[in-house]
């Protein structure tokens, strides 16, 4: 219990230096490297999302760019949709194509986290 509070604080630090010297890739690595302990990987994204990425001062910290297609019409995001598979499909980038509240839920699951019920 006390050790996992060691490495929660030890964590944070890392996180609150590289955040200052803006370099987000090494806080992607750290944060990557904590995906096996679902806790510490929970505890720390948190923190990361509550102190910097509430403002947009730390908007480079996203090295992959998402688009998130609403519409009352589910007609209308069909037709988005194929034309964001063609459009992309045609670039030399890979994207995918998920749908956000299976695609959450899936992680969750793999996360397995305690403070979420089932």
């Amino acid at each position: 219990m006390i050790f996992n509070k060691i490495k929660l604080n030890y964590n944070i630090k890392l996180i609150d230096d590289h955040f200052a010297n803006k370099s987000y890739q090494e806080v992607n690595k750290l944060i990557e490297d904590k995906v096996s302990n679902s806790d510490l990987f929970y505890s720390l994204t948190n923190y990361i999302l509550q102190k910097y990425l509430i403002n947009n001062s730390h908007k480079g910290f996203f090295s992959k760019k998402f688009i998130w297609v609403v519409s009352y019409d589910l007609d209308d995001t069909i037709y988005i949709n194929k034309f964001l598979n063609y459009y992309l499909g045609k670039q030399k980038t890979s994207f995918v194509q998920d749908n956000y509240a299976d695609f959450f839920s899936n992680k969750m699951l793999e996360l397995n986290l305690k403070q979420f019920p089932k």
